[in-house]
C-alpha cells in the first residue's frame, strides 16, 4: 500500500509540473494577453487537476510577476509595463552574462551541437523574416546554455528575467522592429564557448542583451 501511494504521489507531481510549464508557456508567449482574466474552473476542467494544486501552481506563477491574483475579482495575466522591461533588459545583461561564461566551464559536445542547430534555425527564420519565430529560437539558446550552469539561484533569476523580456518582446513586436542585428551576436557567443574563453563569452552575450535594449530604448 506504501509503494503504492508513493508512486501516486511522483505521478501528481510531473502532472503539475507538465501544467506549470504550460500555464508559463501560455503567459510568456502572450496565449494570455496581458489584463486577460484567467478562468481557474475552466483550467481546472483542461488538465484535471483540483482548485487547491492549480492554486498553487497560479501563486507561484504570481511569484514570478507573469499573473496576478486579485481576492474577489480574479485571476488575470500582468501587464507589461516598457518602462520596467527596459530596466529589466538591464539586469538581465549581467545576469546572462556571468550565466555565458560560467557555461563555459560545463558545457558538453551535445549541448553545442544543440546550439549550432538553433544557429542554423535563426538563418532561417531571419531569412522569413519570422519574429515570434526568432523570440522562441532565442528562449530556447539562453535555456540550453543555462542548463550548463550549476548555479541554480541564478538559473532561477534569469529564467524569471528572461520570461518577462521575452513577453515584452512579443507584446511589443510590431514597434520592435527587425532583430537580425541583435540574432546576430549569438554567433560570436558559440564561437567563444567553442573556445572556451569565458570572458569573451559574456562579453559577447552582455553586448547581445544590450542590443535589444537599444531596441527598447528606441521604443519609449
Amino acid at each position: 500500500m506504501g509503494q503504492e501511494s508513493q508512486t501516486a504521489t511522483v505521478v501528481c507531481k510531473k502532472d503539475k509540473v507538465e501544467v506549470y510549464d504550460i500555464l508559463r508557456h501560455r503567459l510568456v508567449y502572450l496565449h494570455y494577453q496581458p489584463g486577460q482574466v484567467i478562468n481557474e474552473k475552466e483550467l481546472c476542467d483542461e488538465f484535471g487537476i483540483g482548485r487547491t494544486p492549480l492554486r498553487e501552481l497560479l501563486l507561484k506563477l504570481q511569484n514570478k510577476k507573469l499573473l496576478k491574483i486579485l481576492p474577489r475579482f480574479g485571476t488575470f495575466a500582468e501587464d507589461i509595463n516598457l518602462l520596467e522591461l527596459k530596466n529589466l533588459y538591464q539586469i538581465r545583461e549581467v545576469l546572462e552574462g556571468l550565466s555565458a561564461s560560467l557555461a563555459v566551464e560545463t558545457i558538453t559536445d551535445e549541448k553545442i551541437c544543440a546550439l549550432q542547430a538553433i544557429i542554423q534555425d535563426i538563418k532561417e527564420q531571419t531569412r522569413l523574416n519570422s519574429s515570434k519565430q526568432l523570440a522562441v529560437l532565442d528562449q530556447q539558446f539562453h535555456l540550453i546554455l543555462r542548463s550548463c550552469v550549476l548555479n541554480q539561484p541564478l538559473n532561477e533569476i534569469c529564467e524569471e528575467v528572461g520570461d518577462r523580456c521575452t513577453r515584452g518582446w512579443y507584446y511589443h513586436m510590431s514597434n520592435i522592429g527587425n532583430v537580425a542585428a541583435s540574432m546576430e551576436n549569438l554567433k560570436d557567443i558559440l564561437a567563444a564557448i567553442m573556445e572556451h574563453d569565458k570572458d569573451k563569452a559574456r562579453t559577447a552575450m552582455e553586448t547581445h542583451i544590450r542590443e535589444f535594449r537599444k531596441i527598447i530604448m528606441h521604443i519609449l
